[in-house]
C-alpha cells in the first residue's frame, strides 16, 4: 500500500505563503541598516521643512517693497508639502521596521520596499521642482528674458539652497535604502 501525500496547493492563502517563506536573517546589522537611513530621511526632511517654512526676505527697490517667501512659488509649496509628507512616513515605516522584525515576511518587505520607491520617488519630485526653479531665480533665463533674483535677496536664496541640500540628502537615503533591499533579495 503506497501512503498518499496530499499536493502542495498551487495557491496558498496569504498566510501559509509567509509562514513557507519567512526570512529568518531579517535581524541585527540588516535591520539596522535599514533603520539608519530612515532615521537619517526623517531628520533631513524636518529640517528641510523648517528651513524652508522660514525662508523669507524683503527688500526695497527704488522704494517699492519686495518680499520673498517659500510660498510665493510653487514648487516651493510642492517641496515643502514632500518634506513633511517623507517626513512623516518615515517615522511610520520605522514603526512597520520594527514589525517586520519581529515577523519578518516576504509580503511585508515588499510593503516596505515600495513605501522606500514612492517614498524616493516623490522625495525626487520636490527636489527636482525645487532645483528648476532655483536655478531660474539664481541664474535668470534670458532667452526668456527672466532676470536672475537671487543677487537680490540672497539670504533667501541661500536658506531655499540648504533647504533643498537636507532634502536631497533624505531622497539618497531611500535610494540607499532600495539598494540595500535590492542587494538582499539578490542574494536571497
Amino acid at each position: 500500500m503506497a501512503s498518499h501525500t496530499p499536493a502542495k496547493d498551487p495557491f496558498p492563502t496569504a498566510e501559509e505563503d509567509d509562514k513557507d517563506q519567512a526570512l529568518p536573517e531579517f535581524k541585527g546589522f540588516f535591520l539596522v541598516s535599514l533603520a539608519f537611513p530612515r532615521i537619517l530621511a526623517l531628520v533631513s526632511s524636518f529640517i528641510a521643512l523648517a528651513i524652508l517654512v522660514t525662508s523669507k526676505q524683503t527688500v526695497f527697490v527704488f522704494g517699492i517693497r519686495f518680499d520673498a517667501y517659500y510660498s510665493y512659488a510653487s514648487s516651493y509649496r510642492f517641496l515643502m508639502v514632500v518634506d513633511a509628507v517623507v517626513g512623516s512616513f518615515s517615522a511610520v515605516s520605522l514603526g512597520a521596521l520594527s514589525l517586520i522584525g519581529r515577523s519578518p515576511s516576504p509580503r511585508r518587505c515588499f510593503s516596505l520596499f515600495v513605501h522606500d520607491v514612492v517614498m524616493m520617488l516623490l522625495m525626487l519630485s520636490g527636489c527636482s521642482a525645487a532645483t528648476a526653479i532655483g536655478y531660474v531665480g539664481k541664474y535668470g533665463e534670458q532667452k526668456m528674458g527672466w532676470l536672475p533674483l537671487c543677487d537680490r535677496i540672497n539670504k533667501f536664496c541661500i536658506r531655499v539652497t540648504v533647504s533643498i541640500a537636507f532634502s536631497y540628502i533624505a531622497f539618497l537615503c531611500f535610494l540607499a535604502l532600495i539598494l540595500l533591499s535590492a542587494s538582499k533579495l539578490v542574494s536571497h
